[in-house]
């Protein structure tokens, strides 16, 4: 079924509501059909996370990991969702690397430690907290129409722990992927030691272009390329 959205084009757009009736409902484990993580087993919800399945999902950055990560690195994939990137990482580093994948939501993560463990990936560690410019507690709110959540949201929601780039006293990465909803420069402002110390690499989703020029000023030792919507490689400079 997932073949059917191998491509963009104006035929599947055309015949998603029809897949998305005859998809099962609730989670379902699928095999991604296409790209670099071509092969990887995640749980998701058919209906609402196809682009999952299908291996479309954020091909910049799929190609920016393929590029960046190789054997015996350190990855760390902030808002690791269901697995998606921490398992790419995963086989990228392979069994001398090493995945740290953080992960608040208790649905999502149960999914993650589950693409983890079904895809015999020892070298990740899975971390119950959320990622922000401070470590304590925060209230983190669920996306009307997805299974996305963030610290940025307002009203009721559920509390987390959350911690900061320079407080998990782990080994240093090589790659940090963030795409923590909104809160993007928060985690980079968490991680002040790290990121001018070790200066990793960093693939960060940034929603504006002012929030792009918040972070030039933040990140004075990294240079900036846009690698398509809104994600950006942050290199050192």
């Amino acid at each position: 079924m997932a073949r059917l959205f191998s491509t963009d084009s104006r035929a599947s757009r055309l015949l998603r509501p029809l897949v998305n009736r005859l998809a099962p409902s609730g989670p379902t484990w699928v095999d991604v059909r296409s790209g670099p993580a071509q092969g990887i087993s995640l749980l998701i919800d058919a209906r609402t996370e196809k682009y999952l399945w299908t291996g479309l999902h954020e091909p910049a950055v799929q190609r920016a990991l393929t590029e960046l990560l190789g054997p015996g690195m350190t990855f760390w994939d902030v808002g690791a969702h269901v697995g998606f990137f921490t398992v790419l990482g995963a086989r990228l580093v392979g069994e001398h690397g090493s995945v740290q994948a953080f992960e608040p939501v208790e649905d999502n993560r149960r999914r993650l430690e589950a693409a983890v463990e079904r895809n015999g990936c020892a070298n990740v560690v899975v971390h119950p907290v959320a990622l922000s410019a401070t470590a304590g507690e925060a209230v983190i709110h669920a996306h009307e129409a997805s299974a996305m959540w963030s610290l940025a949201g307002e009203g009721e929601g559920v509390p987390v722990q959350t911690a900061t780039l320079d407080s998990l006293g782990l080994p240093a990465p090589d790659l940090v992927k963030i795409d923590a909803e909104g809160i993007e420069l928060d985690v980079l402002r968490g991680g002040k030691e790290l990121l001018s110390g070790v200066r990793p690499a960093l693939l960060v989703e940034f929603t504006t272009t002012e929030l792009v020029e918040h972070a030039r000023v933040l990140l004075p030792g990294y240079r900036f390329e846009h690698l398509d919507g809104n994600h950006w490689l942050l290199l050192r400079a």
